[in-house]
Parts: structure tokens; sequence; C-alpha cells
């Protein structure tokens, strides 16, 4: 198993049992996550941002309009708080104090960078694409040079994570156990729906198989 660094933000004093910084886990998390929540500081305020992402290795990729809050604070080098949550699930326990839910989280902190050069914001651009549209990049029309130029690309190596994932059904305490409310887990789960044809196009073109991926 190899660990992402462990240091004082990122240690886990809540429930220590729960966490975890292993690098595969958080990697794992981290791409199964559609929404990264992105946290600084702008003009004295925090601010938090929901954002796509994609993944290469340690490195972590974002993209926007230049002029966005983000995009501002990752190419000027400002410090990040990423945050990704899969939500699994309600517990459901006989006493209102013990209800929780199931659900897997990483917290990375790091340093954002720019990304100006053309072939590694194509790389980048790439990498947040297949992680949303696995195969898509390939079928559709690449950027263009005037596309490219006016798209910010931006990311941050996450070196500074950890994960905390719980699983656990209900936890009474021993004097609730005889109370006659219902007590168990209601699963969660986020999926996609049937495909929708947009109607300007001919019919005949197919729905494309490497897509059936996400079903």
């Amino acid at each position: 198993m190899t660990t992402i660094r462990k240091s004082e933000r990122t240690t886990i004093h809540r429930l220590p049992k729960l966490g975890s910084y292993d690098r595969d886990l958080i990697h794992g998390i981290i791409d199964r996550t559609t929404l990264c929540h992105a946290g600084f500081v702008h003009e004295g305020t925090p601010v938090v941002i929901p954002c796509l992402h994609g993944r290469e290795s340690d490195m972590l990729y974002f993209h926007g309009a230049r002029m966005s809050r983000l995009m501002q604070a990752l190419v000027s080098g400002a410090e990040i708080c990423a945050v990704f949550t899969l939500f699994n699930g309600l517990v459901m326990a006989r006493a209102s104090f013990a209800h929780s839910a199931q659900y897997e989280s990483v917290i990375a902190y790091a340093t954002g960078f720019d990304i100006p050069e053309p072939d590694s914001k194509l790389r980048a651009l790439k990498a947040i694409s297949d992680h949303l549209f696995p195969g898509r990049w390939e079928d559709v029309r690449p950027p263009t040079e005037q596309e490219l130029a006016a798209t910010c690309v931006a990311g941050i190596t996450v070196t500074e994570a950890s994960a905390k994932i719980s699983s656990k059904g209900p936890e009474d305490r021993p004097g609730d156990m005889d109370w006659p409310a219902w007590a168990g887990v209601i699963p969660a789960r986020t999926a996609y729906g049937p495909p929708q044809q947009d109607p300007s196009q001919n019919s005949s073109i197919p729905f494309p198989e490497y897509l059936n991926q996400l079903f």
C-alpha cells in the first residue's frame, strides 16, 4: 500500500478508524466522483465552487473561463481545498441522535498552477473528458486553436489528502434496541437515465456503444 503524506490538517481526529491515507483508495474515490467542490479565499471571502475535474496520477485538472474566481485562484498559485463526496445511503436508527449516513469522501489540500502550453492543455482537457465521457474525446471534433486559447486550464498535485469512509449500519445504544421504530439502511445511488437525442439531429445517427458503460 502506498500512502499520501499525512499532515496535521489531513489527520482525521473524529472517528479516525474510518480514515485512510492510501493513495489508490483516494484516487478511486476521486475517479468515481462526478463533481469536485473547490474551496479557496477570494478577496478575503471564503468561496466554495462546484466544478468538473479529471485526474492523471496525482495530478488533478480543472478548466473554465480565465476570469472565473476558481481559475483566477488556481493560476495565481493560491491554496485550494478540494473535496470529493460519494453519498451511499441513509442510516436509520432507533434514536434520532444515532441517525447518520453512509459515504466515501476525500479532502485534499494543494497549490494551484496554470497550464498554458497547448499540448499540456489538450492532455488535461482529454483527462477531464475521459473522466466524464469515456471514449468521447476520440469521437467528436477536437478543440480549435481559438477554443483552446479561450479556455483556461489549471491543476493541482494531490500530495496532501485523506479519505474517510463510513459503511456502518445503525449503532443504537443498548437501552434503545427495543424501541419499536424501524432501523436499517436505505441505500442511495446516482444513475443516468435513458439518453435523449438532440431533436435537431438526424435520428439515424446511433447512440455510441462506448457510452453504454455509463449505465
